[in-house]
């Protein structure tokens, strides 16, 4: 692989800024940065500003900082597989996140796997979140963890991820973190809202916040999920299964709890399995 360490880029008003800018074929693989400080505008990575496709990249003692879509290995993404960011800093206003700021492109099978944020701080305003700002429709979030990190911002703001729509998160785990905002705050997501079609559901099964992690805000906040929009007719479901927030804790005015802070009666969703145990 690459190796590349004290770079800096210095682009506050442009778009697609990274290690590269936009890549639309291919895969970016086996690169590893070290040190490295970047600006820009829209779509702002380590590694890239906006890439389909990124498989065991690293970002380790830098500071990736942009106004929307803002991530630690790249902006936007497709599949992102086996990535790291670790002793760094990541800022925006929306849309940012400790890997990637959105998985919004459109690609077969779009998945982030295996991927880990340790010892980060990630803030912004909007969709923040400890791996992604914001996960689209018909997507996956699998095995990845955030360890030792602060995740600060206003609205959406998630140990995993800022927002969720029509997408599956399993196996995801938050440890020892601190994840504050205003509303719509989850130790594992934020919101988790169904597509606007009015089709496809949110799943999240076996994620579990522990070590003394804090979910602090005002409205909507959750263990594992901050809020859950109203789910009507068959095709429209969240269901969180088999997940634990243990020894951690909730803080919040309104619509707290220790599992999902806000579910709507009589919609389509299913809590089942799932356990917490720490202080409101």
């Amino acid at each position: 692989g690459s190796v590349l360490s004290n770079l800096s880029i210095f682009e506050p008003n442009t778009d697609y800024v990274g290690l590269f800018g936009y890549v639309t074929v291919g895969s970016l693989s086996d690169i590893l940065l070290i040190d490295y400080a970047i600006n820009g505008d829209y779509f702002v990575g380590g590694i890239a500003g906006y890439a389909g496709n990124i498989i065991n990249c690293s970002v380790t003692d830098s500071c990736i900082s942009g106004n929307l879509y803002v991530g630690g290995i790249v902006g936007n993404s497709g599949n992102i597989i086996n990535c790291s960011v670790t002793s760094s800093s990541v800022n925006g206003n929306s849309r940012v996140g400790g890997i990637t700021g959105s998985c919004s492109i459109s690609c077969s099978n779009p998945i982030i796997d295996s991927c880990d944020v340790s010892f980060c701080t990630i803030i912004g305003n909007s969709d923040v979140g400890g791996i992604a700002g914001d996960v689209f429709e018909n997507r996956c979030v699998n095995n990845s963890s955030v360890t030792d990190c602060t995740i600060n911002g206003n609205l959406e703001v998630g140990g995993i991820t800022g927002s969720i729509y029509y997408t599956t998160v399993f196996n995801c785990s938050v440890f020892n973190s601190k994840i504050y905002g205003e509303e719509y705050i989850g130790g594992i997501i934020g919101s988790a809202t169904t597509n606007t079609n009015g089709e496809g559901s949110n799943n999240i099964f076996n994620c579990h916040v522990s070590h003394d992690t804090i979910v602090d805000g005002v409205s909507y906040v959750g263990g594992i999920v901050g809020y859950v929009s109203e789910c009507t007719g068959e095709k429209r479901t969240c269901i969180i299964g088999s997940c634990t927030a243990i020894n951690s804790r909730v803080n919040g005015t309104s619509y707290i709890g220790g599992i999902v802070g806000y579910v709507p009666y009589g919609s389509e969703n299913y809590i089942n399995n799932c356990s917490s145990s720490y202080s409101l």
